[in-house]
């Protein structure tokens, strides 16, 4: 165990003098005119490439803005259009409705008269078949006609 520590110890000596033999090597190097230019240009290339940047988010935005109004005034317009074919189709349903309605009223009011005639003539010719038999009880020739029409 103590060899183990006397190796850590004897290479952490060693790395530490590297360390103070490479900052002893370090030179100065010398701040140039030519470096604070380079400098400059491109901090100036920095805050052109940032205003690029700025112009072309702005321009998306403008674009993506004018994208999403056309659109929603796509929707508005499909929903005034599903208005209006909801709104016909309504008309043209209750339009069935009525009809239906006026074609159950019509027969009822066309039925009525027919029917009501057609009692009355059946009321008229059971009225004539009994005048006939009261005839026929007094005149057999008048009876023998009527077997023979099969209404005796």
């Amino acid at each position: 165990m103590k060899l183990i520590t006397l190796i850590v110890l004897f290479l952490s000596a060693m790395l530490m003098g590297q360390e103070v033999y490479a900052q002893s090597e370090r030179q100065a190097i010398p701040f140039t005119q030519g470096d604070r230019d380079r400098l400059i240009r491109l901090e100036e290339g920095l805050k052109s490439l940032q205003r690029q940047i700025d112009d072309f988010k702005l321009a998306n935005q403008q674009q993506f803005d004018d994208f999403k109004l056309a659109n929603q005034q796509q929707i508005d317009s499909l929903r005034l259009q599903i208005n209006d074919l909801r709104n016909l189709i309504y008309v043209v349903l209750a339009g069935m409705f009525t009809l239906v309605g006026f074609i159950l009223w019509d027969r009822r009011t066309t039925l009525s008269p027919m029917i009501s005639r057609y009692k009355a003539l059946e009321e008229r010719e059971e009225k004539i078949e009994k005048v006939l038999k009261e005839i026929a009880q007094k005149d057999p020739r008048t009876a023998e006609a009527l077997r023979h029409a099969g209404l005796l």
